[in-house]
């Protein structure tokens, strides 16, 4: 499937607001904190159902965890590896996902931890790395952490060299300025990751959804490297002045 037959179906989906059956005992209240939305949990599981996903990386567990495993259980079955780094956060929601049967479930408890590379200054769960290489190739990935003041860069760069081709890529909270220039960084460093949808109002907090096609390279983008050193030292202040106040 194609770049534009991808945008159309997407396209649908997102405006589609009727019940998910799979999913909807399921779903967080609208004002669910930091859960996600209850329009992305539809979202989410009609892209498992639709696009025929089989195998599932999550950065951020959670009620996420729950729909994407019923979602996957709904299509036939599946794997899920999730990535946590504050196990305590899903430990409720996770206890429901090892029970959903046909679904192959995995979560990974690492901290986020500060890289620089060509790609840029970013945090990433590196000590979770040959756990996600050994659980690849992967067709759908959801990125809702690093929580707090990480920035997401970093969970794209771990999964890149583990995504199969056509894999699609949903970022939460894409509304967030933050999490727009992290679409911008991604797509100047991966030339064969396009921006499929992007409604920056979706569920109150936005969402983007790319897709991973054929041309696998990664090329250095100097404004990548100068904004992600930009933001996360902007990050570093902000998680400062955070435990000050707590």
């Amino acid at each position: 499937m194609d770049d534009r037959r991808t945008a159309e179906l997407l396209a649908g989906i997102l405006d589609d607001r009727s019940p998910c059956p799979a999913v909807e005992d399921f779903l967080p209240p609208a004002d669910g904190g930091f859960s996600i939305s209850p329009e992305l949990g539809r979202l989410l599981a009609r892209v498992v159902q639709r696009f025929e996903r089989r195998n599932i990386l999550e950065f951020g567990a959670g009620r996420s965890s729950l729909i994407l495993a019923h979602a996957l259980a709904s299509a036939g079955g599946g794997r899920l590896t999730s990535i946590e780094q504050r196990p305590e956060w899903c430990a409720e929601a996770w206890a429901g996902v090892g029970q959903v049967p046909g679904v192959s479930a995995r979560l990974l408890i690492a901290a986020p931890r500060l890289r620089v590379s060509p790609a840029g200054v970013y945090y990433a769960y590196r000590d979770a790395g040959p756990a996600v290489a050994a659980g690849g190739p992967y067709d759908l990935v959801l990125i809702d952490a690093p929580q707090w003041y990480y920035g997401r860069d970093g969970s794209l760069h771990l999964a890149w060299p583990h995504l199969a081709a056509g894999a699609l890529v949903i970022l939460d909270d894409a509304g967030r300025r933050g999490e727009r220039w992290t679409v911008i960084r991604w797509q100047r460093t991966y030339p064969g990751l396009s921006l499929i949808a992007a409604d920056l109002e979706f569920g109150g907090r936005g969402v983007a959804v790319l897709r991973q096609g054929d041309l696998r390279r990664r090329r250095f983008s100097m404004v990548s490297l100068v904004s992600s050193a930009y933001h996360a030292r902007r990050n570093a202040r902000a998680r400062r002045r955070h435990r000050l106040k707590a």
